[in-house]
């Protein structure tokens, strides 16, 4: 299901440190962990966007670099570099005008995060001896130490640039369940709360996951017609002529 109405992901999570008021009576730490742990959560329920994003320019650095923040799914990577002559600035050598050449299209090659890709990703038909795999929050690569390229479809942001959610309400549960879950696990390691209580918000969170994803992956009418289209030319070589 492609989202078409979103909400303030600012406002959730303060009706969130609320809710994690009258469980611990004290303000949680870190906002900025329950927007990493929102945006995490909003992937695992499977939102997607056709909200097309400017390449983004990466350097990989130990065959790896983190996914973007905005990143919603992954529609190609390519390796990147200056062109001859071109002149360039900072350290990363970035051409003027963000001019990249794409030099070679890389190819995906598992991991654990392949709902990332869009259907007609490219990487998942090109034949490229660079490729990466998506584990956890990173993307890893069979190189280093070279520019890339990333195109992809982004999540919505507000003006202080913080993604917001799909104005759903199952997902708007499973994110409030996710990031009281993770705020109150300090207060269940240090026995702060009582274990049952801890194993309640645990199971809830989970069950409401599952809601989110059961709502989220249901296809529209265009997303129904482009699989059984992209099936069919799939597997049209394989088909035994009458």
């Amino acid at each position: 299901m492609l989202v078409s109405n979103w909400a303030s992901l600012t406002d959730l999570i303060d009706n969130v440190i609320g809710d994690y008021k009258k469980i611990n009576n004290s303000n949680p730490l870190d906002r900025t962990s329950a927007i990493e742990w929102a945006i995490y959560i909003m992937r695992e329920c499977g939102v997607k966007t056709l909200n097309e994003m400017p390449p983004k320019h990466l350097v990989v650095t130990n065959n790896k670099v983190l996914i973007p923040t905005d990143l919603s799914m992954l529609n190609a990577i390519y390796i990147v570099s200056a062109p001859i002559g071109t002149e360039t600035i900072g350290n990363d050598n970035t051409p003027l005008n963000n001019t990249w050449q794409r030099v070679a299209a890389l190819q995906y090659v598992g991991g654990s995060r392949a709902s990332f890709l869009c259907s007609d990703c490219k990487s998942l038909s090109v034949a490229s001896p660079y490729t990466f795999t998506i584990q956890g929050p990173y993307l890893l690569f069979n190189f280093t130490d070279l520019d890339i390229c990333i195109d992809y479809y982004g999540l919505v942001l507000d003006e202080n640039g913080i993604p917001k959610y799909p104005d759903l309400p199952s997902v708007r549960e499973c994110i409030q369940s996710y990031i009281l879950y993770k705020w109150l696990h300090e207060s269940y390691i240090l026995d702060d709360i009582k274990d049952n209580k801890y194993q309640y918000l645990k199971a809830e969170y989970e069950e409401r996951l599952r809601n989110a994803k059961a709502e989220l992956l249901i296809p529209d009418m265009t997303e129904a017609r482009n699989l059984v289209y992209n099936t069919r030319y799939r597997y049209a070589r394989y088909r035994i002529p009458k």
